[in-house]
């Protein structure tokens, strides 16, 4: 009796489990059914990635598929409105393509403690760029400098890296959406965001801000140096 009743158990979750699979595949669906403009995406865009990706984002290999990469439910729903939204070859901050983008976000998520972007203002540029004005605010921890700055783990950088463990960032940034009329998807998104003035703010001297920047893997926009690749 006492196995029948954890056989049922299991059937159960086993059930749950797969009518949350099918909610999330019916939300990626209809994310793709809704009428697209440059202006609508961007919005989503900044809606679905509020706060990076979860930190049960990790990639794994799909068991059903040699080539396919599957992620969490909730990131599933962010790899959905990107593959619906973005070309197939949309060129990112670090390459080509919707998993580059998905690994972009998920290094930048897994790099910064309570990640927060926040659209502040869309304009647009020429042609059938946009151009949205955000708000980004991260915390330093302990990861962010070990792999972000790992530099400065050592005696003598050690006092800076202090500094910058358990502070809270938050930077003016740009991103620029490139909008294909023809195919109605995203071409080409690129970001700037000025993580310079806040350090400076915090370190409060150019030379201590010099050192922490110099050497780093990422750069003064907050972006991965070229050749450089993390891992976590």
């Amino acid at each position: 009796m006492k196995e029948r009743a954890i056989s049922v158990e299991n059937d159960v979750l086993q059930l749950r489990e797969e009518v949350k699979k099918l909610e999330i595949q019916h939300r990626v669906f209809m994310s793709s059914m809704f009428v697209k403009t440059p202006w609508k995406v961007v919005v989503e865009y900044f809606r679905v990635f509020r706060n990076g990706l979860t930190k049960e984002c990790a990639v794994r290999r799909d068991p059903d598929s040699a080539t396919r990469t599957s992620y969490s439910n909730e990131s599933y729903l962010q790899w959905g409105f990107l593959s619906s939204t973005m070309a197939s070859d949309v060129v990112g901050g670090s390459g080509l393509g919707v998993d580059q983008m998905m690994n972009d976000w998920k290094w930048i998520s897994l790099l910064h403690e309570d990640f927060t972007t926040q659209l502040v203002c869309l304009e647009a540029g020429p042609g059938d760029l946009m151009i949205a004005r955000t708000k980004v605010c991260v915390t330093f921890s302990l990861d962010t400098v070990q792999y972000a700055f790992p530099h400065l783990i050592n005696a003598e950088n050690w006092p800076l890296a202090r500094k910058l463990i358990g502070q809270r960032l938050c930077m003016k940034g740009s991103t620029y959406f490139q909008w294909d009329t023809e195919s109605r998807r995203v071409v080409s998104v690129q970001y700037d965001i000025d993580m310079l003035t806040p350090m400076l703010e915090l370190l409060g001297n150019m030379d201590d801000v010099s050192c922490v920047f110099d050497n780093a893997h990422v750069t003064s926009a907050c972006g991965l140096v070229a050749d450089t690749s993390l891992t976590i």
